[in-house]
């Protein structure tokens, strides 16, 4: 179980692997999903004035980043999920990020609570692009991670006007602006997110059908069809069972 008194800033997935970043001690955590063990892995050190705010694994480069801000400067870094040490890869140009998110291909994308607007970061020469306004006055602490089936990026966001901890929605490949899914309970910030991906990396996660009985179906296979073709021959009730990628179904 997680102690109480621990401040988790941000988090991600490394294969099955949760690693989350504690913000007040400065330290990589271990999280396994299945024992419901939390490890400390080592110290992640940041400079005086700074903050981490995210924590974003990139698969095309197997490589874990951190992301950093404060009053003076907004920092990248590599961060070893075996030690926990970080590696300084130079400043971010934005207000202040509030989050990081790297998609499959290894985009690499913040956001900006000064001005709300999504960015875009340059791995390389970590030069930014405003990609645009996100929808919302977007303020304090919350996080976002790309969903690897859809490739949509889920945001775990707090809405300052409403006062109100959300769920939102960006289909980055269309634009930025954020769509309203629902509110989390009690208006508490959701700080440390992220989504597990499942299954081999290359097959994407789908919900599996199951029809009966097996009668009238064009082709033995077809059971398994979310639209399947039936020959009827006579009146049937057929039942359908959807199980999601968590294993979870119903009927």
């Amino acid at each position: 179980m997680f102690p109480l008194d621990l401040n988790f800033g941000a988090a991600d997935f490394v294969g099955g692997q949760l690693y989350l970043l504690e913000g007040d001690s400065n330290q990589l955590y271990d999280f396994d999903t299945a024992t419901v063990q939390l490890s400390l892995v080592g110290e992640s050190p940041l400079s005086a004035n700074e903050n981490w705010v995210g924590l974003a694994y990139d698969k095309s480069r197997s490589k874990l980043f951190g992301l950093s801000a404060g009053t003076d400067r907004n920092t990248l870094f590599e961060v070893d999920p075996q030690s926990g040490a970080v590696t300084s890869l130079g400043e971010i140009n934005v207000g202040f990020p509030i989050w990081l998110a790297i998609s499959d291909t290894g985009a690499m994308y913040t956001l900006d609570v000064v001005n709300d607007e999504i960015y875009q970061i340059d791995t390389t020469s970590l030069e930014v692009q405003s990609l645009g306004y996100i929808g919302f006055n977007a303020n304090f602490l919350q996080d976002a991670d790309f969903d690897p089936p859809t490739g949509l990026l889920y945001l775990a966001a707090f809405n300052e006007d409403l006062n109100r901890a959300e769920l939102r929605v960006i289909n980055i490949s269309g634009g930025t602006e954020s769509v309203f899914l629902g509110s989390f309970p009690e208006t508490q910030a959701v700080q440390a997110y992220a989504i597990l991906e499942l299954g081999p990396a290359t097959t994407p996660v789908r919900y599996g059908y199951s029809w009966s009985p097996n009668l009238g179906f064009a082709q033995p296979g077809d059971t398994a069809l979310a639209n399947p073709s039936i020959n009827y021959v006579s009146d049937t009730t057929y039942y359908l069972r959807i199980t999601d990628g968590c294993g979870s179904s119903s009927v």
